[in-house]
């Protein structure tokens, strides 16, 4: 599937690139540039690239303008508004036909279904929202709680480390100490 996509669009840019050369008023603009670029050690990508960009835009111009025009003629607005009559008239013979077809009772066992669709999604729609503030509420307060647990923790931690680093050094200096009595003095 890829591959003939890709030849689709390799096709549509090969043509339009014979097509934008041998075009007879651009063209010999088009060529000139690319002449250029490719004199000055380019490919002619940037020159083919611009010009397709400025159609690009032209076409675009050219587009809006048109549907401007066209939204704007009687002809258009006569038509929508032909359109929105016969959409209204299409509602009104919906209508009555399903009051005509539909049975009363049954109407009436729709209405209600409707009705209590309507309150049951309003209820779900109430308890969705408590319960996702309740949830944010929790989650602000376990965020807290786990702000004030690390903070602590970071705290004791550092008693600790403070506590084994003077352990440790009072170990060193004995060791030292111990090691200095056992060398002998010089005589």
């Amino acid at each position: 599937m890829f591959k003939g996509l890709k030849g689709l669009v390799a096709g549509a840019l090969v043509g339009t690139a014979v097509g934008i050369l041998f075009s007879p008023k651009k063209g010999k603009e088009i060529r000139r540039k690319l002449r250029t670029e490719v004199k000055k050690g380019g490919t002619g990508l940037n020159a083919l690239t611009e010009t397709v960009v400025e159609m690009g835009k032209d076409i675009g111009d050219t587009c809006k303008d048109t549907y401007e025009e066209i939204s704007e003629s009687e002809e258009f607005k006569e038509g929508k508004e032909k359109l929105e009559t016969l959409a209204k008239e299409a509602i009104k013979k919906a209508k009555k036909t399903y009051k005509k077809e539909v049975p009363r009772k049954t109407r009436r066992k729709i209405a209600k279904t409707v009705k209590n669709a309507k309150s049951t999604v309003a209820k779900a729609k109430t308890t969705v929202e408590n319960t996702a503030s309740k949830l944010k509420k929790e989650v602000a307060k376990m965020e807290e709680t786990a702000k004030k647990t690390a903070k602590k923790s970071a705290k004791n931690a550092k008693k600790t480390v403070t506590k084994a680093a003077a352990n440790a050094e009072k170990t060193v200096k004995k060791a030292v100490k111990k090691a200095v009595k056992k060398i002998p003095k010089k005589k």
